[in-house]
């Protein structure tokens, strides 16, 4: 399998895992040395992917009615993870950038509006949909 088909289908897999809401699934996709960062916050980078499910990942899935609903996209050939609320306009709001190395996750840069507004509106913008406003 090429590096690009296994980026892909590590979003796509990421992605399921996280509708299921399967932490264990989610976690086994990262490398042993897997980092992940809320790009330009003041949060810091969590290193391993022990430190990244008990931070990010829980984080993320603690949404109390479950809306927030994941799908990969490859967009200039980079694959994204849009977090967006399953109900009402499904702006975006939240995008995981992944990063592979040898089929597994080795980062996971957050794009947040609240501290990458522009960045994650131009890639709103590129693939059509609504920015959510904070």
């Amino acid at each position: 399998m090429s590096e690009e088909a296994s980026s892909e289908d590590l979003a796509a897999r990421f992605a399921d895992a996280f509708n299921a809401r399967d932490l264990d699934a989610m976690t086994a996709l990262l490398a042993p040395e897997a980092t992940a960062q809320v790009l330009g916050s003041p949060f810091p980078v969590e290193e391993r992917p022990a430190t990244i499910r008990a931070t990010s990942f829980a984080y993320l899935l603690a949404e109390e009615d479950g809306s927030l609903q994941a799908e990969p996209v490859r967009h200039a050939g980079t694959d994204y993870v849009l977090l967006r609320k399953s109900a009402g306009v499904r702006a975006l709001d939240c995008v995981a950038r992944l990063r592979v190395l040898e089929a597994r996750i080795e980062g996971i840069e957050y794009l947040v509006s609240a501290f990458r507004k522009s960045e994650l509106a131009s890639l709103a913008a590129a693939l059509g949909l609504p920015l959510a406003e904070p």
